[in-house]
């Protein structure tokens, strides 16, 4: 299963519950675009839910961690949640 991703804000938070693969490929893209695009309209805390994701390749592991550094370059936070063992 590609990775699926649905959006919603808690009050300045924005949640994003990823469920499926986060590996190499399009779902690795989609999620990178989605995170830079959060930065550069201005949102400061995101929080990531992981509870049904599948698989996480290197390549997801990188777009976590380029997320990570972009919203901390901007004075945000990016966190996650309901990590699968």
């Amino acid at each position: 299963m590609s990775l699926q991703i649905s959006e919603r804000r808690v009050d300045e938070v924005v949640v994003l519950e990823l469920s499926g693969r986060l590996t190499l490929g399009p779902g690795c893209t989609t999620l990178d675009g989605r995170l830079q695009e959060l930065v550069e309209a201005g949102s400061r805390a995101v929080l990531l839910h992981c509870g049904s994701l599948s698989a996480l390749d290197s390549q997801g592991i990188k777009v976590l961690v380029t997320g990570t550094t972009r919203l901390q370059e901007k004075g945000g936070r990016l966190k996650f949640c309901c990590l699968p063992a």
